[in-house]
């Protein structure tokens, strides 16, 4: 299994997902986005994740890792729940909804 080199954008977005894919045509990317301030969980991160992503995929199409920080999901849990449902994506050729977990 080979790994990009991950990046950071400033304000990115999920839909940021189907246009980094267009380009750099990972077969799984995953997004970690931290969430907005204001919120009573401004510290925890939510992670998104596709494979093939495309121009058109919508939310059905990815699946989603939420509430990761010290009082929510562990990070570590996260990490490797991550790397589970990667593994899934790679081994059944989907995500989102289709996928089987």
């Amino acid at each position: 299994m080979a790994f990009g080199t991950p990046f950071y954008v400033d304000n990115g977005r999920v839909r940021l997902l189907n246009d980094f894919s267009r380009g750099l045509q990972p077969e799984v990317a995953i997004m970690l986005i931290g969430e907005r301030c204001g919120l009573v969980t401004q510290t925890s991160l939510s992670a998104y994740m596709t494979y093939k992503a495309k121009m058109t995929d919508t939310d059905g199409e990815r699946n989603y890792i939420s509430n990761i920080y010290r009082q929510g999901l562990n990070p570590m849990e996260a990490a490797a729940t991550i790397v589970d449902i990667a593994k899934r994506m790679l081994d059944q050729k989907v995500s989102g909804v289709a996928l089987k977990l």
